[in-house]
């Protein structure tokens, strides 16, 4: 993958990522909306134009009270971690467009370019595993059991207010209810960090080599002199068949210089003189008399044999 769709996967991912935090902003306005309804009914119900049509505050107008503080609590709940996940998502979209700054910058070396990338690259994957840690369904659900313990029993209340007030909790708990299975839809969409993917050994090769178009007359000239194994060489044509593709179209002088040649001439003259130093120093095998054959053998103790009886 080249570098530019390594920044464009990330990118995509940091979308999704800003998508699924987003998902609590929906609910954190739909609880909003229900405090404002509670303590607009309970400011009714004080007037007397509420439920029960008698002015000034009492058991209902306090049950709406006490709703609108469950619902307030529990977008503030939703709030808190909205304003977390919008801090990453900006994070987050500065990582990306320094990314695309590093990968074009014709200052840096391939080394330096890629050194940075990879540190962004981690910074990009710190801020999405930060905006998994929010998980918008356990903050969801925290909310929903917030909105789920209802208000209170009055101790003292006509029948007509607890009817009303046993309404007010009703529907509180089915809020609350269909939260939690909000929560449970959202917490299946959560994104996967993406692999944070390091340099090949084919691409660490090419960061390390010349810069020149030339690359393969080099890695031939190389293969010729039998300077590198097989795996290297193997490596360096992987290698260079990517680059060609990803470098298509790309304008460049398609030579090798001077320079680069003498400096590969020298190279490979270099590495000739010390196979011939090396075989230089080899110890020469030491020369001898060649073995006997058995009829000389047998010659010689005749003729010692004889001078030993004179």
């Amino acid at each position: 993958m080249t570098q530019s769709a390594r920044i464009d996967a990330l990118a995509n991912a940091g979308q999704d990522f800003a998508l699924y935090g987003s998902q609590m902003a929906v609910i954190r306005a739909a609880l909003a909306e229900r405090r404002d309804q509670a303590g607009a009914a309970a400011e009714a119900e004080i007037s007397g134009r509420g439920p029960t049509g008698v002015p000034g505050a009492g058991p209902v107008s306090n049950a709406f009270r006490a709703a609108e503080s469950k619902y307030a609590e529990a977008a503030d709940l939703l709030d808190a971690a909205l304003s977390k996940g919008e801090d990453h998502v900006a994070r987050l979209g500065e990582t990306i467009t320094a990314m695309r700054t590093v990968q074009v910058d014709p200052d840096l070396s391939r080394a330096e370019r890629s050194a940075k990338l990879k540190a962004l690259t981690g910074t990009a994957i710190g801020e999405m595993r930060a905006l998994l840690a929010l998980d918008p369904a356990r903050s969801i659900t925290a909310a929903a059991g917030i909105v789920a313990t209802g208000v209170p029993e009055p101790s003292r209340a006509p029948a007509s207010s607890r009817a009303r007030i046993a309404e007010i909790r009703g529907g509180m708990t089915a809020y609350a209810a269909s939260l939690q299975a909000e929560a449970e839809r959202i917490a299946a969409l959560a994104p996967e960090i993406p692999e944070q993917t390091t340099l090949s050994p084919a691409e660490r090769l090419i960061a390390n080599m010349w810069r020149m178009p030339g690359l393969t007359m080099a890695a031939l000239l190389l293969d010729l002199a039998a300077w590198i194994t097989f795996g290297f060489r193997m490596a360096i044509y992987t290698a260079l068949r990517a680059k060609m593709e990803e470098e298509k179209g790309e304008a460049g002088p398609q030579y090798i210089l001077v320079d680069d040649l003498r400096r590969l001439k020298g190279i490979l003259q270099a590495a000739d003189e010390t196979r011939r130093e090396i075989e230089d120093l080899r110890p020469v095998a030491r020369r001898g008399r060649p073995p006997l054959s058995a009829t000389k053998k047998r010659a010689r103790d005749l003729s010692a044999d004889q001078e030993g009886g004179q």
